[in-house]
């Protein structure tokens, strides 16, 4: 049964879960380049913050070193938001 479990999820979720964190990520690297964000948006900062953990863990795991270079540009950039 844990052969058939694992099947699944490197079959089909890891994909799906990967396709939502680029999305995710694309749409905060649109955010940065807009200039959407500013001190003012708290609940926006603290959501992409979690995000930015929850992604490296993933592209950590993945090994994908493009997006941990992006992921710690975002993290100096949400730090300089908040200084």
């Amino acid at each position: 049964m844990e052969n058939k479990e694992n099947k699944i999820i490197n079959d089909y979720l890891n994909p799906i879960l990967g396709e939502l964190m680029q999305q995710s990520l694309n749409s905060i690297l649109e955010m940065k380049k807009q200039n959407i964000l500013n001190k003012d948006n708290k609940d926006e900062i603290l959501f992409i913050s979690k995000f930015i953990d929850d992604s490296e863990e993933y592209y950590t795991s993945i090994k994908d070193a493009r997006n941990l270079a992006i992921l710690s540009d975002l993290k100096q950039y949400i730090l300089d938001l908040t200084t």
